[in-house]
């Protein structure tokens, strides 16, 4: 027998935090669903200053500005493979491809019989062009024309992954928090955004301390919880709705924030910040209570992400998911900050070999659809 093709492949990621982009450099074995990922280096390249402040400001930019920062995305994201490489020791000509997410800008999930539209930015001609490598992204756009949401993606690649620990969840904990229920076949895995992750408590550090995050919660840990406010964010419809569904900052960000805390308010940065690590606690537990337990046994759940990072958010975790175990994809090979990455390299991957990866029991689409458009240098 043959040894398995070994192929690289560069995945790029930007989450809903907008303020960086992980780079995961995979190696890839085997094929079909019985393919092997492995993580050969991780490199974490943050947004410019200016280019992170107008990320943040997408509500008052121009279509100018927008159509400019399309392509000063693509650039970081090629320098982001570039010194991926470098750092891995691995000639980027010996990579196949790279994946990229890009960055969302806007997300509007499917209402009705009408059809949903999202937008990612980083402009792939660019990545191409810089690295001499074709590119695989707007991985989104096929199955929202089919009706679907186009999230979460990632649970093809999650199934990938941990398939020979079902039944388990897997957890993203980024700005905005997803999970995946991953079953001993891939028609059974089930996902869905469960709201919000770490991105109301970023912008309220951003607002009360000029602090881009609360760095392990702490600021957090030192607040007393609001209980009516509590009591008024747990009650959005959001959380009642059954999946398929999806969600975003558009939701959950700045106009909520505004809706909760009308002008000259004086509630203590501190309680709104330990109110709002509490709100995201809950509603993640929520989910698991009523999509995820009722018809699942898992015992464990692996989380990923940025938001890991917050001790204190996770302490709350460990408390509402009991009596289920809580543990990091680090103690599974996997960097907390690495994952989606990693999962875009092995989609990337699948779309070079035409394969289907979009769930339409996830994403609510009418058909599985092949991921990914793919730009030649």
């Amino acid at each position: 027998m043959s040894p398995a093709r070994r192929r690289l492949i560069i995945g790029l990621m930007s989450g809903t935090s907008r303020d960086a982009v992980d780079a995961a450099a995979v190696s890839i074995t085997g094929s079909g669903l019985d393919v092997q990922a492995r993580l050969i280096h991780h490199q974490s390249i943050r947004y410019p200053r200016t280019l992170r402040r107008n990320l943040s400001l997408l509500d008052t930019l121009t279509t100018a500005d927008i159509c400019q920062m399309n392509v000063d995305v693509g650039e970081v994201f090629a320098r982001a493979a570039i010194k991926c490489a470098q750092k891995a020791n691995i000639p980027l000509k010996h990579f196949e491809a790279i994946a990229s997410h890009g960055q969302t800008i806007w997300h509007i999930p499917p209402k009705g019989r009408g059809n949903g539209s999202t937008m990612q930015i980083g402009e792939p001609a660019v990545i191409a062009l810089r690295t001499g490598l074709p590119v695989v992204s707007c991985f989104r756009a096929a199955d929202m024309a089919e009706g679907g949401h186009g999230a979460p993606l990632v649970p093809y690649a999650d199934y990938i992954l941990f398939k020979k620990m079902a039944p388990i969840a897997v957890h993203n904990l980024g700005g905005i928090s997803n999970v995946t229920l991953i079953t001993p076949e891939l028609e059974g895995v089930r996902a869905f955004d469960t709201g919000p992750g770490n991105c109301l408590m970023d912008l309220v550090m951003q607002k009360y301390f000029k602090k881009p995050y609360d760095r392990a919660g702490a600021t957090a840990r030192r607040g007393k919880p609001d209980k009516a406010l509590l009591r008024h964010l747990l009650a959005h419809p959001y959380f009642k709705k059954k999946p398929p569904k999806s969600t975003g900052l558009e939701t959950f960000g700045t106009s909520m924030l505004k809706s909760v805390l009308p002008s000259g308010s004086k509630v203590k940065g501190e309680d709104l910040l330990a109110t709002l690590a509490q709100f995201t606690a809950h509603s993640i537990a929520s989910a698991y209570r009523s999509f995820i337990l009722p018809d699942s046994t898992i015992g464990e759940v692996i989380f990923s992400g940025g938001g890991t990072k917050n001790t204190f958010l996770m302490r709350l975790l460990g408390e509402h998911l009991l009596p289920l175990k809580i543990s990091m994809s680090d103690a599974y090979g996997i960097p907390a900050q690495a994952k989606e990455a990693l999962a875009f390299a092995v989609l990337g991957a699948a779309r070079l070999d035409g394969r289907k990866t979009s769930l339409p029991a996830v994403t609510g689409a009418s058909k599985s659809l092949k991921l990914g458009s793919i730009t030649m240098p």
